[in-house]
């Protein structure tokens, strides 16, 4: 990370102070220190919108949603622990994670003429699995927990190898249409377990090939392929060896 000028940030009882840009993940996220009510202190990971005002109605909207992300405890999902005013934008406080995404990763290795390991893409992938099937069990009322796609940009790794998916978010019946990543669209479109297969398998290709994974093909039987894939991620989850840190 590269250390910039601190900022200081009230969140209710607790206190955010910004401390850097992590660009280990990307340049709109900073490195914090949340300290809460009862006074510990704790490493965080904060990333701004600079797109997104932090207006009242905003705020208040997106501290709903992070109540009911809450509720996904899951060792593959990097945990949102609040959403503040950053400067006028909004921002998502994430627990402290010293990771590098993925997408850094990949330049890395394009830069050295070499490639991720299989092995290593496998693991990625099948977490990202996990942690979007996991996802699709929170339901409250109309509304429910998506990943629009786990590009790699949304995939972080730390130095052990374990991997975190960011970037889930709420959705409900009538939201405006966000639209997806190139590559990560569904035939079937956004939610679901079949839609979620085929955003894991987008995901592992662009692992393999360092490049954006083409557009959903209207073909039912290349799609069924793609799905038969979800079961070889699953149980490969537990096999095969963690991502290398040395990138």
């Amino acid at each position: 990370a590269i250390l910039r000028r601190r900022r200081t940030c009230a969140l209710g009882r607790s206190t955010l102070k910004l401390v850097g840009v992590y660009e280990a993940w990307s340049r709109n996220v900073r490195q914090g220190r949340l300290t809460r009510a009862n006074g510990t202190e704790v490493p965080v990971l904060v990333r701004v919108h600079e797109d997104l005002a932090a207006t009242p109605e905003v705020l208040g909207r997106l501290r709903e949603d992070a109540r009911l992300l809450g509720r996904l405890q899951h060792e593959s999902v990097l945990r949102l622990e609040h959403v503040s005013a950053v400067s006028g934008k909004v921002g998502e406080v994430y627990e402290g994670f010293d990771c590098a995404s993925a997408a850094r990763i990949l330049r890395v290795l394009r830069a050295r003429n070499q490639v991720l390991p299989a092995r290593a893409a496998v693991e990625a992938a099948a977490a990202v699995g996990l942690a979007i099937d996991e996802a699709l069990r929170i339901v409250d009322g109309d509304r429910s927990v998506v990943h629009l796609g786990p590009v790699p940009d949304e995939v972080l790794v730390d130095t052990a190898g374990r991997v975190k998916l960011a970037g889930l978010r709420v959705v409900r019946p009538g939201d405006p249409p966000v639209p997806a990543p190139k590559g990560y669209l569904a035939p079937e479109g956004a939610g679901g377990p079949a839609a979620a297969t085929y955003l894991v398998g987008a995901l592992l290709v662009e692992l393999l090939s360092g490049e954006a994974p083409p557009e959903a093909a209207a073909d039912p039987e290349r799609h069924e392929a793609a799905r038969s894939e979800e079961h070889t991620l699953n149980s490969s989850h537990s096999s095969v060896s963690r991502m290398p840190s040395s990138a």
